[in-house]
């Protein structure tokens, strides 16, 4: 005998044994015959990866709802999830309220569960919103099967994160249809890179690439080149202005100067494998920065610098939400076990002095509190590293079960952060910073620790030569200070 379904479950498989009403062949004529003849195209296409990248007002979020209701119909009791950023999202929120829209129009009446952003059809398929902010939010999806998968505002998802989901869950969970398909939908990020860049630049093998922007939507009531021109004009923007190529005509944009760690995988990655830092293991120092959080993630991130050299590595890092102060001294001690880590630079606002202390007195770690003044100096300093490959990151070793470089998600951090205006006085507050403030921590302790050891080993015969080598420090810092600002100079051309 077999077991009944309850629940959700048991309601679509009630409904599919109901004789229904509209029919499907009716539906989904209809949803086509009230699109437009992009948004047509867009649906009929029937490739298995499709790419839609659209500016504001295009009708973006029209055609996937009309692509998931029409897909639900085409196979009665299927499910498709809707994938963005976080199931709250403006972006969830607009696909919610399209897909009521056809739901009047169709005289289709689901079953709607709010708590869940699930609808229930007639038919017995489902049509659900998730937030895939991290790779375990996307746990849930793993070992179903579906003929549709959408994935939008992409370029808002870290690129670790849409990486996993498509290769290690969607993937395989398109195997069971015929004429199964994955959408990448959304608006150009800033960063040119990641998943979701290749997919609708035409990089991506197997991918069809779909765009257009406002000006192709009939059903707008305004006059849409009209309404182009009062924003150029109203910004004192020309047609060529970054936010207006990507925000309104849906195209990338290179921006040079516009985030705040520029990172290219050329100059800054580094393989330890292949590029030990040196066979001296005596000369080798390891420094730690903790950025503390717990509503917010704590992020850990391990740097190395070698004796006689000028350049900083990012070994380790990662970040996790939730930590209280036990959790976060006893992740501290393993990294002290593993790296031999000689001092942990922690964020001293709020709470953090006592966490120092904690680690201290009762771990017996080597904290230091480290404060954020001076960030935005401290920032300009890391940019000059960075733009002349001082800074190197290891991108080669894996998380043993994601998969996924151990640094990926700083990358993508680096990636994301852009200033918060033109000014360039500060970052985008928006944006995922806490690893970036343990970089932060960690490469200016790096270069306190050079400085102490440097200060050990020097000794002066007498005081006249104390004296001139304090005036060559006070004239090199100068000079540093004056190639910083150059280099800072170049960046923002």
């Amino acid at each position: 005998m077999t077991k009944p379904k309850h629940g959700w479950e048991g309601l679509a498989e009630n409904l599919r044994k109901v004789e229904i009403n509209p029919s499907s062949a009716y539906i989904r004529k209809h949803i086509l015959d009230g699109a437009f003849d992009k948004q047509r195209d867009f649906i009929l296409d029937t490739s298995e990866i499709k790419a839609l990248l659209c500016g504001r007002g295009a009708g973006k979020t029209d055609v996937l709802a009309r692509l998931a209701l029409y897909t639900a119909y085409q196979y009665p009791g299927c499910t498709i999830p809707y994938l963005t950023v976080a199931r709250s999202s403006a972006a969830s929120q607009a696909f919610v309220g399209y897909l009521m829209a056809h739901f009047e129009k169709l005289s289709i009446q689901p079953q709607y569960n709010a708590k869940d952003t699930l609808f229930v059809l007639p038919n017995g398929s489902m049509i659900k919103c998730f937030g895939i902010y991290t790779t375990q939010d996307a746990e849930v999806l793993r070992g179903q099967r579906f003929p549709g998968v959408i994935f939008d505002e992409t370029a808002s998802i870290r690129n670790s994160v849409l990486t996993y989901v498509y290769d290690a869950i969607i993937t395989p969970a398109l195997m069971k249809y015929k004429g199964s398909w994955v959408v990448f939908a959304g608006t150009p990020g800033i960063a040119l890179g990641g998943l979701f860049h290749r997919a609708t630049t035409g990089k991506m093998s197997g991918c069809s690439v779909h765009s257009w922007d406002a000006r192709s939507n009939p059903f707008l009531e305004n006059d849409v080149e009209a309404f182009f021109k009062n924003v150029l004009k109203n910004n004192n923007w020309t047609e060529d202005h970054p936010t207006y190529q990507r925000e309104y005509l849906g195209k990338w944009v290179e921006l040079e100067g516009t985030l705040v760690y520029p990172f290219t995988p050329l100059l800054n990655s580094w393989d330890p494998k292949q590029f030990p830092l040196t066979d001296d293991k005596s000369k080798i120092h390891y420094v730690a920065g903790v950025d503390l959080g717990f509503v917010d993630k704590t992020a850990f991130l391990v740097g190395a610098w070698v004796e006689e050299e000028n350049n900083f590595y990012v070994v380790h890092s990662e970040q996790k939400s939730g930590q209280i102060v036990s959790d976060v001294c006893r992740r501290a001690a393993e990294l002290q076990k593993i790296y031999g880590i000689e001092t942990f630079a922690v964020d001293a606002a709020g709470a953090g002095k006592l966490i120092v202390e904690e680690m201290s007195q009762q771990w017996g770690l080597p904290a230091e509190a480290t404060e954020k003044r001076n960030k935005r100096e401290m920032q300009e300093l890391i940019r000059a590293d960075l733009t002349t490959g001082k800074i190197r990151i290891d991108l080669t070793t894996k998380d043993p079960q994601t998969g996924i470089a151990v640094n990926q998600e700083l990358i993508d951090d680096m990636s994301l952060m852009t200033w918060s205006d033109d000014t360039r006085m500060e970052e985008d507050r928006q944006a995922n910073n806490h690893l970036l403030d343990a970089l932060l921590y960690c490469w200016r302790i790096s270069n306190h620790s050079k400085e102490r050891k440097k200060k050990k080993e020097e000794t002066y015969e007498t005081f006249e030569e104390y004296i001139v080598a304090c005036a060559r420090k006070q004239k090199e810092r100068a000079l540093r200070k004056v190639r910083h600002e150059r280099q800072a100079r170049k960046i923002y051309r």
